[in-house]
């Protein structure tokens, strides 16, 4: 079934739809579809274990969002969809938030992000601890027979003086995914927000510290697998 038959499928159209693929996304496509009444915002998209993305965890978090105001609604989810409610807005690119007059609109969104979504969500909260994700990253290519073997130990130990140094730390909701590709941050109007809040889990302070990790061993594992 493609994409196009998922979403033709999910029986919450009126009348014909238009599906417009939105550019962005790495673990999941995202789609604007417009039906004869509305338009909306759909995700597709599976777990990744290897990844620690839990698409259940995607939706807690984005219902709690929605709750605190920071996020559109959701409007319908089934395993591996998520449907969101779509609101007209523009994505903040780099120069408009070294502008002071939005950064004093985004630094309180942020702000509600860590604290506010935590208060509005329900069932099990996950944690995205940068360091572990370093270590299970880790454990992964060794038993992938990695080439890259012999960085292991080092780039381990420079992660256990992190940790170790850091402490103690404080845990916060936290985005976690502060992609540019991603359009973390849009703005409707007069009002910034989150366009979804799909990747939050509770977190440490310096988990932007994981996205530089991700990316350094994302890219020895893709030179792994070309050698291998």
């Amino acid at each position: 079934m493609t994409p196009e038959d998922r979403i033709h499928a999910l029986g919450i159209w009126q009348g014909p739809i238009e599906i417009v693929p939105i550019a962005g996304g790495i673990t999941n496509r995202n789609y604007l579809v417009r039906d004869r009444a509305v338009r909306r915002v759909v995700r597709l998209g599976e777990d990744i274990p290897v990844h620690h993305i839990s698409r259940q965890n995607e939706l807690a978090a984005s219902q709690a969002a929605h709750a605190a105001g920071l996020s559109p609604a959701v409007i319908h989810h089934a395993p591996g969809v998520l449907v969101l409610d779509y609101i007209e807005s523009k994505a903040l690119l780099p120069d408009d938030l070294r502008r002071s007059e939005m950064l004093e609109r985004v630094i309180p969104l942020v702000r509600a992000c860590h604290h506010d979504i935590a208060r509005e969500f329900r069932g099990a909260a996950a944690i995205f601890w940068v360091f572990h994700v370093i270590r299970d990253y880790i454990a992964n290519l060794e038993a992938a027979n990695s080439p890259y073997r012999q960085l292991f130990p080092d780039l381990l130990a420079k992660a256990e003086r992190l940790e170790a140094a850091g402490g103690p730390f404080e845990i916060a909701f936290g985005h976690n995914d502060m992609l540019e590709v991603t359009n973390p941050t849009r703005y409707r109007g007069r009002k910034p927000g989150f366009p979804r809040a799909s990747t939050t889990h509770c977190s440490i302070a310096i988990s932007s510290i994981s996205s530089r990790s991700w990316n350094r061993l994302s890219d020895v594992s893709r030179r792994s697998k070309t050698s291998a």
